[in-house]
């Protein structure tokens, strides 16, 4: 069937190219992601200066707001619309050859330009290629003149986004739908309730009628996932909710405290497992999934039922028989699910528990921390690639399999790519494979990496998987080759959050004249030339200090401080052990909140402290330098390294000094701050 299917694609490939073109140069295959599957190439350019979309003709509704949305980011690329300008329509005369296959489309670049699908889905990946090649010539704005034929081999490209942990505006995930689009992924799984990883922290993003008071005060109201909703659809991208429990429940345990499980010894986290042997439990899970399930399209429905932790019960007997139970309630929940006229999604997790009840068939194995894909496809399963070896982004960790191994994704990877292990991946026969999804972990919460610091780990691991997903044939051999393209395309048109990658070098503070610390009393606004309070990376502080007194032992020194950061020149950070025991550690500090927002960036939940080993003396002047990058920190005094960190830090830009007099003891002769390192 491939070898038939290929041999008709290239035999209208062929007829679409018309003339021998042999003895003149015939354009390259166009460079976008992800990459094209065929193309045909012909000869000369046609410049897109200006336009004139005729997307009338066809069936689907939404193809007029097609119009209107391309026509927007055609401008936004400099492209003008008049009804002089180049012709741009669409075409449902796809050859049969590629009509049953799902997102098929050609374009076609001749004296003007032609988009052929049989689906809306079709239509849209040919503007987004249109797009891509469009935003390569920002001068010009021509466009190589061939054919593109074009189509995915996996039907499900999926991105999952944590807003429980971390509260993701409209806006914001209005970028994140635009972002998935650009590269022709097709769904968001919008993970909607959660808790930190320690005794604080409890989330819900979505209204309950039965249960207002779980609501966390960020939340998306109805409204405003029925307008998610329409925009993602616009854009080809299906949103699919997801209720996490028996675990991960927090949020549902703090308006039904009765519901808390009795079982699970106490910690940090025991008031976030949910008691499964109460038909209570049922009652309001049930009702919450209703709730959220009428309000969303999707086919899907995830009911999590991950990491229930049934490993801290040391009672053997108990645990065995909470394993059979934590089995049925995966199916009973299945059951409520497809009574919404849904079908329901699981993590793994359930093949490590105690018991033999096995999650019925109808429901979608979601495969995370199991590997072994060829026996969930032997046991007839329809499942997801979410594998944590490979397929995980935690913003702010630098553990190696938490950051997208770019070169290993574009070269080795693919759909089938679950394990290390060659015997668990599957083979290309093997059924079963649903689809393939980027999970990304907001484990640091509320207040851990921003939106942008997300998004600029978050937006190239997507861009790369989507790549393969979609699994035409590697522009490039190497990810170092197709690296440059990645950072080229990596901002759609109408998107925004990607602008600190993009920023123009500059410096965003410079002092006017010394300032004694030991006399500021009161802390006073720095007067930075940034809207922000705080400076991403990359950033470099240069400053010449001079040290006129030595704080005790325990009494910080502040230089800089945000609600989320702070910066100082002496700070002892002392770490207390379960055993009474403690360590110090003391030296030139920056922090930054994580986690449950504090008083001040030290005192949120489980904040980042950084300090280096470097000291500045009484009485001599000294250069500090800082330089900070993506996951790395540097200090030097007087021109030497004196220590570093494999993290990244986030410089405070609101104010300078400390209300409460605790500053650095001595006089900032200078200090320039670069929003660039240097």
């Amino acid at each position: 069937m491939r070898k038939t299917l290929f041999a008709a694609v290239l035999s209208v490939v062929a007829v679409l190219g018309g003339a021998d073109l042999s003895a003149q140069s015939v354009n390259a295959k166009p460079k976008v992601i992800p990459a094209v599957r065929y193309y045909q190439g012909a000869t000369g350019k046609l410049s897109l200066k200006t336009v004139r979309p005729e997307f009338s003709g066809i069936k689907d509704p939404r193809t007029e707001q097609l119009d209107t949305l391309f026509q927007s980011e055609l401008s936004a690329l400099g492209v003008k619309t008049s009804p002089q300008g180049v012709e741009i329509r669409l075409s449902d005369a796809l050859p049969d050859s590629l009509a049953h296959i799902s997102g098929a489309y050609q374009l076609i670049v001749g004296n003007d330009i032609e988009l052929r699908a049989k689906s809306y889905e079709g239509f849209l990946y040919a503007t987004r290629t249109l797009l891509q090649m469009l935003a390569q010539d920002p001068t010009n704005l021509s466009v190589a003149k061939g054919t593109v034929t074009d189509y995915p081999t996996l039907a499900r490209r999926m991105v999952m986004l944590d807003v429980a942990r971390k509260y993701f505006p409209p806006e914001v995930l209005r970028q994140y739908i635009r972002t998935l689009a650009w590269v022709k992924m097709n769904e968001l799984h919008l993970h909607l309730n959660d808790n930190s990883w320690n005794d604080r922290g409890a989330y819900y993003r979505v209204p309950s009628e039965k249960y207002p008071g779980i609501t966390s005060p960020e939340h998306y109201s109805w409204e405003q996932i029925a307008e998610l909703i329409a925009f993602a659809r616009l854009y080809g991208i299906t949103l699919t909710p997801e209720l996490d429990t028996p675990g991960h429940s927090r949020a549902l345990v703090a308006v039904r405290p009765d519901l808390k499980s009795p079982y699970h010894p106490q910690t940090d986290l025991s008031d976030s497992f949910l008691d499964i042997d109460r038909e209570e439990t049922f009652e309001m899970v049930g009702a919450l999934i209703g709730e959220i399930a009428a309000h969303f399209d999707a086919p899907d429905f995830h009911i999590g039922t991950d990491e229930y932790m049934l490993a801290s019960i040391k009672d053997t007997v108990l645990r065995n028989a909470l394993g059979e139970k934590f089995r049925r309630y995966i199916n009973r929940l299945n059951d409520t699910v497809r009574a919404h006229g849904k079908r329901a999604r699981i993590w793994t997790g359930f093949e490590n528990m105690p018991g033999q009840t096995m999650p019925d068939t109808t429901i979608t194995i979601d495969m995370w921390d199991a590997h072994n894909a060829r026996e969930f496809s032997q046991k007839g399963y329809r499942f997801i690639n979410s594998s944590d070896m490979f397929n995980y982004i935690v913003p702010g960790n630098i553990i190696a399999r938490y950051n997208t191994d770019g070169a290993f994704v574009y070269q080795q990877w693919n759909p089938r790519t679950f394990s290390k292990k060659a015997e668990e991946n599957l083979r290309a026969d093997d059924p079963g494979l649903y689809g393939a999804k980027v999970n990304i972990w907001n484990d640091y919460g509320p207040t851990g990496p921003s939106h942008s610091e997300i998004a600029r780990v978050a937006v190239p691991g997507i861009m790369v998987f989507a790549d393969r997903m979609w699994g035409a044939p590697r522009l490039y051999p190497t990810y170092q080759k197709w690296a440059p393209l990645q950072k080229q395309l990596a901002m759609p048109p109408l998107t925004s959050m990607l602008e600190e990658d993009y920023r123009e070098k500059r410096i965003v503070y410079q002092s006017k004249e010394p300032v004694n610390m030991a006399l500021l009393h009161k802390s006073i606004p720095l007067g930075a030339s940034l809207d922000s309070p705080d400076l991403e990376y990359p950033w470099t502080l240069e400053a010449t200090l001079l040290r006129t007194a030595k704080s005790d032992r325990y009494t910080p020194e502040l230089i800089l401080s945000s609600p989320n950061a702070e910066f100082y020149a002496y700070f002892n950070h002392i770490v207390r052990f379960k055993n009474n025991l403690q360590d110090e550690h003391r030296g030139i500090t920056l922090v930054r909140s994580q986690r449950e927002p504090g008083l001040t960036a030290y005192t949120s939940q489980y904040p980042q402290v950084l300090t280096f080993n470097g000291s500045i003396p009484i009485g001599k002047e000294v250069k500090l330098k800082i330089v900070a990058r993506h996951n790395h920190t540097a200090v030097y005094i007087d021109g030497q390294l004196v220590d570093e960190f494999d993290k990244q830090s986030l410089l405070p830009l609101l104010r300078l000094g400390s209300d409460n007099g605790q500053n650095f003891r001595g006089i900032i002769q200078s200090m320039t701050i670069y929003n660039y390192a240097r």
